[in-house]
């Protein structure tokens, strides 16, 4: 798992989903020793280095380096976890997860009016993405949230639970929003 060179300018290197694990894992180790969390979802200065050194001992003959691989994965693991998090928040009802692939699904239609309006989730239709849960403890704090601010797996709970009821009121017959639904029978 060498990094290669592009044009001699600057190491890419082409990180598949065992290494964005052991990357994550290492990053929340860091993050869990202390002393090595920001806030708002970053590290102190000088993570990189022990970044690397964990992945290196983790991975023998690894040649990868905090900058700029370590670095530029976490960027972008970041972007998707946001937008990610945006599509299983704001707009959950038009979406949904694939708890066994660890994806976002929908309707293409759907998908393409969302890409639209936010180019950065260009791609994550359909794109596994097994460690949303681990990515929220990394960077869940640093968006802004309210009182009734939910995660991903609480988003991902939400909205099972709401169309089990749904399903179970449209199997007995019930409406919720009319007279026809028995708890409201006496007061119309």
């Amino acid at each position: 798992m060498d990094a290669s060179t592009k044009s001699g300018k600057r190491s890419t290197h082409q990180w598949n989903a065992h290494e964005d694990g052991i990357l994550i894992q290492c990053c929340l180790d860091l993050k869990d020793k202390g002393g090595w969390n920001g806030g708002n979802g970053t590290f102190r200065p000088g993570y990189l280095v022990h970044l690397e050194k964990a992945m290196a001992e983790k991975i023998p003959n690894y040649q990868i380096m905090g900058t700029p691989h370590i670095q530029s994965r976490l960027k972008t693991l970041k972007s998707q976890y946001r937008e990610i998090s945006e599509i299983l928040g704001n707009a959950a009802s038009r979406f949904g997860w694939d708890n066994m692939n660890k994806c976002v699904t929908c309707d293409i239609e759907i998908w393409n009016g969302w890409v639209k309006s936010h180019p950065g989730a260009a791609g994550l239709r359909n794109k596994p993405f097994p460690y949303l849960d681990q990515l929220g403890r990394l960077f869940g704090k640093d968006r802004a949230t309210g009182a009734a601010a939910e995660g991903p797996a609480e988003a991902i709970e939400n909205m099972q639970a709401e169309e089990a009821t749904t399903s179970y009121a449209e199997f007995n017959g019930l409406d919720f929003v009319s007279s026809k639904n028995p708890i409201f029978e006496n007061k119309f």
